[in-house]
């Protein structure tokens, strides 16, 4: 019984603990992105990490000065994605595409929120509805 007591207590106390932690963990979006502006960038994908919380796709694109530049764009986690059909195989190193989203408060970091992600190759779209 006290066995039981013990185990009790440390999972009431454990659980919101860790879950604490796990929120502070996550961001706001307001906090890293201007959600009231939007930008397009049009590049090739270097990688796509398909995860949870968020998946993310890393794009080279031109800038007005034809400098490449890395760009980071964060959408939503594997399990969401999934649901609309986007798998780990959905996009590939060396596909072209064409970005829209809320860009990073930092304009140096070059990150985007998707909004849209167009593969002009074959007309797919992910669109992403806004929490």
């Amino acid at each position: 019984m006290k066995l039981r007591l013990i185990l009790f207590t440390l999972a009431a106390v454990g659980a919101p603990v860790a879950w604490g932690i796990r929120a502070d963990a996550h961001h706001r979006f307001a906090e890293v992105y201007a959600e009231n502006r939007e930008i397009t960038i049009e590049g090739d994908v270097v990688q796509w990490h398909y995860r949870n919380p968020h998946s993310f796709v890393r794009v080279v694109a031109r800038n007005a000065q034809r400098q490449a530049e890395e760009w980071i764009v964060e959408c939503r986690g594997a399990v969401q994605l999934s649901r609309q059909g986007v798998t780990e195989a959905t996009l590939r190193p060396g596909q072209r595409v064409i970005v829209t989203g809320s860009p990073g408060r930092i304009s140096s970091d070059h990150r985007l929120r998707l909004r849209a992600l167009v593969r002009p190759q074959d007309g797919w779209k992910l669109l992403d509805a806004r929490d």
